[in-house]
């Protein structure tokens, strides 16, 4: 099945618009993911066009313009095959469009078909001011040694309205500083933007220089032999949530947004319980467990996180984390009685299981009738 999903929600203040595909027809030249209900009142649907072997554009409709504000977009891999997806370019198009490039490449660095789930994400200067919800992304694109900059606004958003800046450190390595974020141990979401590689993030931290917190995030880049390697990057920060868990109206429904994200990994086998401290769902304070089920292999548990496989669309991503080369993608996801398993697969630059940490996030909004 292919899930779809792309909506403007209203919050406390401010609009946060969101939108994500799951493309798993690899080999297609071009194909409309569909979804057995479609939730939401798109004019024109999601597209997709494969330009060549392991390329592909997304079309996200009627989403720029909608908001003077800047965008930010996550990719990661899906699937079996030991493959990484990034981002090439994201711009306008159309009457309101955007346009996502996604490369694929297998464990040698060439070009691969490949599925993969695409994330696009847009909010307001005042989304997020409520307290109980921080967000925040960027785009890194000046990938010189020793400069530090300020992310420019047209791809970069803090719902506290602070600055975010990037300082490059060394061959591949960079801080990126998110102001005011309260707390660390929310998730974070790297991919490297116009990079024959992968980034990642390695630590965070809460550093507080001024009177409120900052939060810091190590990133490092590597290239398809795993050598530390300069590149630019997307990354995304929450706490809590994205999208607000509180419901809304329309057309006789309730849309309810559950989601969550957790910390997790290793080498521990067998089944122990997520961190509720680096973890966090809307549907469960225990929020769930993590199984590694063998080498590089993971199934995490969300808790009471329902949804249907008939109507309610749902999307995953996942970022390894940690000093080395490791990459992690999405093998699938899928309910389980009133719970939701997401299963995890890391490699080696070789292609190769190899045991990671990584941040695993999942979003569904689900259809509730008005009674």
């Amino acid at each position: 099945m292919i899930l779809v999903a792309l909506a403007s929600e209203p919050a406390e203040a401010g609009v946060l618009l969101y939108g994500w595909v799951l493309a798993n027809n690899p080999t297609a030249a071009s194909y409309v993911p569909t979804m057995a209900e479609q939730p939401y009142d798109l004019p024109t649907p999601i597209s997709i066009r494969r330009r060549s072997t392991g390329s592909y554009a997304v079309t996200f409709p009627d989403v720029n313009g909608t908001l003077d504000v800047g965008t930010d977009v996550q990719v990661t891999s899906y699937g079996s095959a030991a493959t990484t997806c990034d981002v090439t370019a994201f711009y306008p198009a159309g009457l309101g469009d955007e346009i996502v490039e996604v490369q694929c490449t297998d464990s040698l660095g060439h070009p691969a078909d490949s599925m993969f789930v695409a994330q696009y994400l847009a909010a307001q200067p005042s989304f997020g001011v409520s307290g109980w919800y921080e967000t925040a992304y960027l785009l890194a694109d000046a990938p010189a040694i020793g400069v530090t900059y300020t992310a420019g606004p047209n791809y970069s958003f803090n719902s506290t309205g602070d600055v975010e800046t990037v300082t490059h450190l060394s061959a591949g390595v960079y801080e990126v500083m998110l102001g005011s974020m309260s707390s660390a141990d929310g998730a974070v979401d790297v991919t490297a933007f116009a990079s024959s590689g992968h980034c990642k993030p390695a630590d965070a931290w809460t550093e507080d220089d001024r009177s409120d917190p900052d939060v810091h995030v190590e990133v490092h880049c590597y290239n398809a032999a795993g050598v530390p390697t300069d590149s630019r990057f997307t990354l995304a920060y929450q706490w809590h949530t994205r999208e607000p868990a509180s419901e809304f109206s329309r057309d006789g429904w309730f849309l309810e947004n559950a989601s969550g994200y957790a910390f997790g990994g290793g080498t521990a086998r067998g089944t122990t319980p997520l961190s509720t401290t680096w973890s966090w769902s809307t549907a469960s304070d225990t929020v769930g467990t993590i199984n590694r089920a063998s080498t590089g292999l993971y199934v995490v548990r969300f808790d009471d996180l329902a949804w249907s496989a008939a109507h309610d669309p749902t999307s995953a991503m996942v970022t390894a984390w940690g000093w080395d080369s490791v990459r992690c993608r999405i093998v699938n996801w899928f309910p389980s009685s009133n719970d939701t398993n997401v299963t995890v697969a890391c490699t080696d630059h070789n292609g190769n299981p190899a045991d990671s940490w990584f941040e695993l996030t999942f979003d569904t909004v689900q259809l509730v009738v008005v009674l």
